[in-house]
């Protein structure tokens, strides 16, 4: 286990204006599962590879258990990284291939066989030991390029959207086996990915990116339920969160288009009389027909998710698309069907027209 300090660190390519990375400042503690999430594109997997060497720093430093490792090679970093391609040898057999790279280090061969065994166990390989690439399926490879990360039994564990070629099923099953194998090694690992459900199922904490800077680092449930600003807000959540243009006006949010939403007294002394965006998740909205009490509108869209549904809502004179609501699929509510929408006025938040900061919310 090590601790990765990350100290305003940038990366500008060639003559470009524009960093791929802005001074991100980070701290992994020993032991932590950090993932980082954001968008293709955010500088996600370029801060990764300068934390393995892969890439050259424009500016700031990288620290790992105290030493400033800008200078210092990969290979001396005392890291292990998985990649999204497994690169896997396909003349080796899997032994082999976990092997390979403590046979370059000169390890003893006793040595060897007991890591390279002890991984195969961790991973649920024993079997497969002898089989080349080609005999395995796609989880299989992927647990075999993890074990060999794992037999190096590094400092610091690189992960760079290691499920990403593989299908829903093979991702959910990886995902558990991750999650497992951070348990039992106690090591620290730092995971891209672009996928929400990732960062929310595997990450001691998530580190969001967009346009190469850091916009939050928090505990995932911390992150979908405070987001610090509307990128956050709208990037965690399927559906994302609704976003209402409007400006708060009195004990009350006048959305444009003319709809009215109430607002808790506490965030309408905190804030005045001022434009603002209101953010509201599918979850924190009622809808019921036969009543006329709330929001006007009409369904346009049903999608059946299993024991979800999730409705999306034209209400006349709103600015923006439909309003997503996601509510049980028994729900005897259709597309084209008049419904009320009741928004839970102590989940509203409450969004900086200008900044897209967070002011206020639950």
């Amino acid at each position: 286990m090590a601790r990765v300090q990350i100290e305003r660190v940038s990366k500008v390519y060639g003559k470009s204006d524009t960093p791929a990375v802005r001074e991100v400042s980070l701290q992994i503690e020993h032991g932590e599962f950090l993932v980082l999430l954001g968008p293709s594109g955010c500088g996600k997997s370029t801060l990764l590879r300068m934390i393995a060497g892969l890439e050259d720093i424009s500016g700031g430093e990288v620290r790992i258990e105290d030493r400033v490792v800008n200078d210092v090679a990969p290979k001396d970093r005392d890291i292990a990284m998985v990649f999204q391609n497994y690169a896997l040898y396909p003349h080796m057999t899997v032994r082999d291939n976990m092997a390979f790279g403590l046979k370059l280090r000169r390890t003893a061969k006793d040595e060897i066989a007991r890591r390279v065994d002890d991984a195969a166990r961790i991973l649920g390989l024993t079997p497969l030991l002898e089989r080349r690439p080609r005999e395995l399926s796609g989880g299989q490879m992927q647990r075999v390029a993890v074990g060999r990360a794992i037999v190096r039994e590094p400092k610091v564990f690189l992960f760079d959207e290691p499920l990403s070629n593989l299908d829903a099923k093979l991702r959910g099953e990886m995902r558990v086996e991750l999650k497992r194998l951070h348990q039992r090694l106690g090591a620290t690992m730092i995971y891209v990915t672009h996928d929400q459900v990732e960062a929310m199922t595997l990450g001691d904490r998530v580190a969001v990116l967009n346009a190469g800077a850091l916009q939050q680092v928090a505990p995932p449930l911390e992150v979908y339920r405070r987001p610090a600003n509307r990128f956050v807000a709208g990037f965690l959540g399927n559906p994302p969160m609704n976003f209402i243009p409007g400006r708060i006006e009195g004990d009350a949010f006048a959305a444009e288009g003319g709809a009215r939403l109430a607002l808790p007294p506490a965030i309408v002394a905190s804030l005045g009389e001022r434009p603002a965006v209101v953010g509201v998740r599918p979850e924190d909205v009622e809808i019921s027909a036969g009543t006329d009490e709330g929001i006007a509108g009409r369904v346009e869209v049903r999608e059946v998710l299993g024991s979800e549904a999730i409705l999306y809502v034209r209400v006349p004179g709103l600015a923006g698309g439909p309003l997503a609501v996601q509510a049980r699929s028994e729900i005897d509510v259709d597309a084209g069907a008049d419904v009320r929408l009741r928004p839970s006025a102590e989940r509203l938040h409450v969004f900086d027209e200008a900044s897209g900061a967070r002011i206020a919310g639950p």
